[in-house]
């Protein structure tokens, strides 16, 4: 019996080691956002985290690889593309017969009223 709760344990211990990897590399991402304030210091410190993270995350690595310039440019003026990624899928999300009246009148003035037949 002490054997099976031996195993038992080690068992829960190794599914814990499991999770302890990608939470802390998770967490090693949120550091960087958090306290780095250059673009050089953030570029240093995610291509640390890709030779590392590569290891065993090879398709994140990847693509923070790819797009580390523009990950980067974050920390120069804090600004994301966020709001505007949102108006565009808004923008896809309104129905067709919208496209009409659009083509119909690109540039409505504000006095006159839309046609919505």
């Amino acid at each position: 019996m002490p054997t099976q709760q031996a195993d038992h344990k080690i068992g829960q211990l190794s599914i814990a080691f499991e999770m302890l990897s990608p939470w802390k590399m998770k967490e090693e991402i949120r550091q960087i956002y958090q306290g780095c304030r250059t673009f050089r210091g953030a570029e240093r410190k995610f291509e640390k985290w890709i030779r590392i993270g590569g290891i065993l995350y090879q398709s994140s690595a990847s693509m923070i690889q790819k797009h580390l310039p523009g990950i980067c440019n974050y920390f120069e003026n804090h600004t994301t593309n966020g709001l505007i990624e949102g108006i565009n899928t808004k923008i896809t999300e309104l129905p067709p017969y919208i496209y009409t009246i659009i083509a119909e009148n690109p540039y409505p003035s504000m006095d006159a009223p839309l046609n919505i037949s």
